[in-house]
C-alpha cells in the first residue's frame, strides 16, 4: 500500500482485475473503497457502511434492526433492477422469515445504495439471522452483480421491555433477549429513575442498592421493600445511546459485539421505556 497526502488514507498501486477495469484500492479509516479509473466494467457488490438504528453510521455489510434487514452495496444500484421480496430468502435461527417488501436507498454517505429489506416479523438476534439473494442487481451503467453467498446479518436490534414486576425489595425487568449490565451507583439516576408512591398518593423512598442482569432479566434491589399497594413506575432513558465502550455502566444492552480496527464496541442498548411494574 502506498502512502497519501491525508492522515488515514493509504492507496494501492494501479491494477488491474479480470473484467479489465484498471483501479486503485483506497484505505480511508478502516473502510475499503473501490476507485475506479476509465470506463467501470465492475457490477454492485455488498461493501462495509450504512445507516444503522440511530442515524449513525455502522461499519457492517448486512444488519437487521427489528423487522427490517439492511444491504449495503458499494454503488449506486439501478432501481430497475432491485429484485422482489420472492428473490429473497430469510431465515431466523434456519426458521424462514418471509419477506413483504423491497426498499432502495441512495445514501447520500460515500455514495452507497443500501437495500432494505421488510421482513413480515421483528426479528431478536442477528447473529442468527441469513439472506440469500436469488437474483443479481445492476449499476447504473448496466453492470451485473457476480453472485452472492449465504450472508449473516449483523444485530442492531436493540433490546425491548417485555415486563416489569416486583416483590419485596426487588423489581425485575424482562426484556426479549439476553440482556447485560454494569451497575454504578454514582450515575445511575441519570439512567434509570424509579418513582413510587403509597396508596394514598405520596412518594415513598426508592433508594437503589444494586442492580444485576441475569439472562433476559434486570433485578433491581431496593434498599426498602414495596408493598403490595404500592405504585411502581420505573423509567429509563440511557445517553449515550449509540455504540461505546463495553464497560460503560448502567446501559441495558444485549450481547451483541462490534470491533472496529481493533476496537470493541458494547451491545445494542435498550430502548427507552416508562413503565408500571405489578405484582
Amino acid at each position: 500500500m502506498a502512502g497519501s497526502d491525508w492522515p488515514g488514507v493509504l492507496c494501492s498501486a494501479p491494477a488491474v482485475d479480470a473484467n479489465g477495469n484498471l483501479y486503485l484500492l483506497a484505505d480511508v479509516w478502516d473502510e475499503a473503497y473501490l476507485y475506479v479509473i476509465g470506463e467501470d466494467k465492475t457490477g454492485p457488490f455488498l461493501s462495509h457502511g450504512g445507516l444503522n438504528s440511530h442515524d449513525g453510521f455502522l461499519h457492517e455489510t448486512v444488519y437487521v434492526v427489528d423487522e427490517l434487514l439492511y444491504l449495503v452495496f458499494d454503488d449506486t444500484i439501478d432501481p430497475d433492477s432491485l429484485p422482489g421480496p420472492e428473490d429473497f430468502v430469510v431465515r431466523d435461527h434456519g426458521e424462514p422469515v418471509p419477506v413483504q417488501g423491497v426498499d432502495l436507498i441512495d445514501s447520500e454517505f460515500r455514495s452507497k445504495s443500501v437495500i432494505v429489506l421488510v421482513l413480515e416479523r421483528p426479528v431478536i438476534n442477528g447473529q442468527q439471522v441469513t439472506v440469500q439473494i436469488n437474483a443479481q442487481v445492476k449499476d447504473l451503467l448496466g453492470n451485473p452483480s457476480g453472485p452472492f453467498p449465504v450472508l449473516t446479518a449483523f444485530d442492531a436490534t436493540s433490546p425491548d421491555l417485555v415486563e416489569a414486576v416486583f416483590s419485596g425489595k426487588t423489581i425485575k425487568l424482562t426484556f426479549d433477549e439476553d440482556v447485560t449490565f454494569i451497575f454504578e451507583s454514582d450515575s445511575i439516576d441519570d439512567y434509570l429513575t424509579i418513582i413510587v408512591k403509597d396508596q394514598d398518593g405520596k412518594d415513598k423512598d426508592a433508594d437503589i442498592v444494586d442492580i444485576k442482569a441475569d439472562g433476559t432479566d434486570v433485578l433491581i434491589e431496593l434498599a426498602s421493600p414495596l408493598k403490595d399497594s404500592d405504585r411502581v413506575l420505573v423509567s429509563y432513558n440511557p445517553w449515550p445511546d449509540f455504540w461505546t465502550a463495553p464497560d460503560v455502566p448502567n446501559l441495558i444492552r444485549d450481547e451483541s459485539k462490534l470491533v472496529i480496527s481493533g476496537w470493541v464496541f458494547g451491545g445494542n442498548v435498550a430502548k427507552n421505556f416508562e413503565r408500571y411494574a405489578n405484582l
